[in-house]
């Protein structure tokens, strides 16, 4: 769906077939424990086949200095530590009442930034805008959509739909986008699910007159404090101490007597571990013979390891004291601070490996099909992914997410337009 001007409304039915696929996507990830948590139309892809993908699915951003964008709804996603209370995560514009607020949220922010897509598909206009992110962040928290701008040819079911999505109290929200999916496929089969999403209560519109005395000053004093919230936000930012932030330049050269090996090949690239304290890398010594070599970064000192001799593409355990290798056909472990290497199994072609705080492996063995997995104490191989031929030709770079549970593939697929990062099923 992409990015720049705001968009005219698409067609109710191209809408709902779109929506359809993101409530089905939605769903598959909500049933793992997976929360997007930055659902927005730049993160929705549409191709040519009308096939709809979800990107930037699960992985987390770290807060980063992002010129201000020229759209609010594509402002930079507020983030850092996902789901813990006051951290804010989310883009603006789609950001559900909870994120925007900095507590802890659950997939039904997925449900309201689902809704503020759909109402942006069906009207043509942001559910909630404003001139910066402050003033959005004031509209998701406080005002209610413009809810005459969606078209009257949209059918009462998916209004009804829309406004349990965008409910602020997530307690009665929509509370399973798979009921959202339903809705959807019953309005494009023009069944009625007006039972199925009984609408939230309206407050009842004042017919004239002023707001009664104590509605007015409860508003007063919200106003009052977030200005002065922000006046106080802003000073203490301003007497922050400047210091000028030091250019550090650092360089490790290879080993004395060897040159590094970063070749695809029969090298691979480096593996700093999760620790940050050291580098695992393959050098070639003056007959050409890989090993495996570790520099702490703490150190001048490069230090090989004793009988990793052939090594290619390192990876390092989650702990960071062990390191997972490739040689001989064979997958390897050692410990990091040199010791025994231990033979797992056969690997012809090894490409990639991942391995977890539980003992588990990832890997790619064989040059051609999918990713298996094996304890880290030994064992047979067993496959977790499974090529589909007649789209791609193998997987391999897996790597697990910080859940330790759940991981990403490389799948490089006959079309070069299927090649890509892809989370399985």
């Amino acid at each position: 769906m992409g990015e720049g001007s705001r968009p005219s409304p698409l067609p109710l039915d191209e809408s709902l077939h779109i929506v359809k696929q993101i409530a089905d996507g939605l769903e598959y990830a909500h049933e793992r424990g997976i929360i997007h948590r930055d659902l927005k139309p730049a993160n929705v892809n549409v191709r040519p086949d009308g096939t709809v993908k979800i990107l930037d699915f699960g992985l987390a951003k770290a807060l980063e200095e992002t010129p201000a964008a020229a759209n609010i709804n594509n402002s930079p996603t507020i983030s850092a530590a996902a789901t813990r209370e006051g951290i804010i995560l989310g883009t603006a514009a789609y950001m559900s009442p909870e994120q925007a607020r900095g507590r802890v949220v659950d997939r039904r922010c997925d449900i309201w930034s689902f809704g503020a897509v759909l109402f942006e598909m069906l009207s043509g206009k942001l559910a909630f805008a404003g001139e910066d992110v402050s003033q959005t962040l004031a509209a998701v928290i406080m005002k209610e959509p413009d809810w005459s701008v969606l078209p009257d040819h949209v059918p009462a079911p998916v209004r009804r739909l829309v406004r349990r999505c965008l409910t602020k109290d997530p307690r009665q929200r929509l509370r399973d986008i798979g009921e959202a999916r339903i809705a959807i496929e019953d309005a494009l089969s023009g069944a009625d699910v007006g039972a199925a999403l009984v609408p939230v209560p309206l407050q009842r519109e004042r017919p004239q007159g002023a707001p009664p005395r104590r509605e007015r000053l409860a508003w007063a004093v919200v106003a009052a404090v977030l200005l002065l919230t922000t006046i106080a936000s802003v000073v203490a930012y301003l007497r922050l101490p400047r210091t000028a932030t030091p250019i550090i330049v650092t360089e490790i050269p290879s080993p004395k007597g060897a040159q590094f090996n970063f070749g695809y090949v029969s090298g691979g690239p480096p593996a700093l571990s999760p620790d940050g304290h050291a580098l695992a890398f393959v050098a070639a010594d003056a007959s050409g013979k890989n090993a495996l070599w570790v520099r702490p970064l703490d150190s001048t000192f490069s230090q090989a390891l004793a009988g990793t001799e052939g090594a290619s593409r390192p990876f390092s355990s989650a702990d960071s004291r062990s390191l997972g290798f490739f040689a001989d056909g064979k997958l390897k472990t050692v410990a990091a601070a040199a010791g025994p290497v231990v033979t797992l199994c056969d690997a012809p072609t090894g490409v990639g490996g991942s391995w977890n705080r539980q003992g588990i492996i990832l890997f790619q063995a064989y040059g051609h099909g999918g990713v298996y997995q094996i304890a880290a104490s030994g064992g047979t191989p067993i496959p977790v992914t499974t090529v589909d031929a007649t789209k791609f030709s193998y997987h391999f770079w897996p790597q697990f997410l910080p859940d330790d549970k759940h991981f990403l593939y490389l799948a490089v697929g006959s079309d070069p337009a299927s090649t890509g990062v892809y989370l399985p099923r």
